[in-house]
């Protein structure tokens, strides 16, 4: 777990002044229940990786496999699937800071702040494993793993190139296409 990083304004005699004494407070409160709700807290690392593996099971079971025919339709696809897992997690700051943003302002800062407050408050986290992390018959297995309170809630997989691409049940060879794993629902 990251630790929680909060920028706080001290007075002029280096004290906290009482409304940055609340939120250090509010924050400190935060990370206890955090630490208590964590149930692979009193886990030996052989343990979680065995609760990790049967979690991940039961997450790929759900999966579907969706199908395009580019690979920006893929990734464009990965991120719609994000934004709704992470509204489904109590997190919507992607999806009420899109509806209003300036397509000229490019500044994001405000909105991943936003959006890690949020995540953290609801102990969702967000983790990338890169293809180059598996061996390449198992590259399908990277992607976005989306946690909540430490157990695999949704799976996203990488854009996984398809050489064949099937037509009912009729493949056609030389037909490009590109495959997201998810689980997330649509």
């Amino acid at each position: 777990m990251e630790p929680i990083l909060e920028r706080v304004i001290l007075d002029d005699n280096g004290r906290l002044p009482q409304s940055e004494e609340r939120r250090v407070k509010e924050l400190a409160e935060l990370a206890d229940r955090m630490k208590q709700d964590d149930v692979t807290e009193r886990m030996v690392l052989e343990d979680i990786k065995s609760r990790d593996i049967d979690n991940l099971t039961l997450v790929l079971k759900a999966s579907k496999e969706h199908v395009f025919t580019s690979l920006q339709q893929a990734i464009y696809f990965m991120g719609q699937s994000l934004n709704r897992a992470l509204l489904k997690m109590g997190c919507g700051a992607l999806d009420h800071h899109a509806k209003r943003a300036d397509p000229q302002n490019t500044d994001t800062d405000f909105v991943t702040r936003v959006l890690d407050k949020q995540m953290l408050r609801k102990q969702v986290r967000c983790e990338h494993r890169k293809p180059d992390m598996y061996p390449p018959e198992d590259r399908w297995r990277s992607g976005l793993y989306l946690y909540k309170a430490n157990e695999i809630a949704y799976f996203i997989s990488n854009p996984i190139l398809r050489n064949e691409h099937r037509q009912g049940g009729i493949i056609l060879p030389g037909v490009k296409s590109f495959v997201v794993l998810t689980n997330v629902p649509r």
